[in-house]
């Protein structure tokens, strides 16, 4: 993927698209492109400076250093998902982000934010906006991890790794994450027998599609009807 089309991947989808054109302009102006390779780890927990960060291809996951240090991935970031924003707010950074797949990523450096925000202070609104999708995202997470039925439960999780939990997915088709059947069941804490039985249920029924190390979300209104079925 060239600059360019990353640059409309950010301004078109996610987070970014939604704020000013000015602060849109001002962002993709301070940013370096980086180019990821599988395994590369873009941002490290515990980390008290560092700017943002943003997906224009590829797949980052996130692994929290809040707990055990054998946890599993906790969560999966698509293209025009950003992260890496707990050192503006004077917070260290709670997850470590390494690249799934080769990966476009923009980087923003933190004194270049801070040098932007300073310049533009209601413009620090956009970082709050961001903040607080992501505690919404996290939030209902932990609510659908308590989710009773298994198959709701793993369809729930599926849901928010494809950026669908509430709403489709920004980029308007079917979603494909890269996730092993393995990885997932650490992710919804079952064995893998467990998990895979409910992941091939999904697929018959033609919500998802199965793959080699990957997982494509077909029917995400049909999915979220089913895990919010009363």
């Amino acid at each position: 993927m060239t600059v360019a089309a990353g640059e409309c991947v950010l301004r078109g989808i996610g987070w970014l698209s939604g704020q000013p054109t000015g602060f849109q302009d001002a962002l993709l102006s301070a940013g370096i492109w980086r180019e990821v390779a599988p395994q590369t780890t873009i941002n490290h927990g515990g980390d008290k400076d560092g700017g943002v960060w943003g997906i224009a291809a590829g797949q980052i996951n996130l692994t929290s250093v809040l707990g055990a240090s054998s946890s599993p991935v906790a969560d999966i970031q698509l293209p025009g998902s950003w992260g890496g924003f707990g050192p503006i707010f004077r917070r260290p950074r709670a997850a470590i982000a390494f690249a799934a797949v080769p990966s476009l990523v923009l980087l923003v450096p933190q004194a270049r934010l801070q040098r932007i925000l300073a310049e533009h202070p209601a413009w620090w609104q956009a970082l709050g906006e961001l903040a607080t999708d992501l505690a919404f995202r996290y939030g209902g997470g932990l609510g659908d991890m308590l989710i009773t039925n298994t198959r709701q439960r793993c369809a729930a999780l599926l849901l928010r790794l494809g950026d669908c939990r509430r709403r489709d997915n920004d980029q308007g088709h079917p979603v494909t994450i890269s996730c092993s059947q393995d990885a997932f069941a650490a992710m919804a804490n079952l064995s893998r027998q467990g998990a895979g039985i409910v992941l091939r249920q999904l697929a018959e029924v033609g919500l998802i599609r199965l793959h080699y190390g990957r997982i494509t979300i077909l029917e995400a209104a049909a999915m979220r009807r089913m895990v919010d079925l009363d």
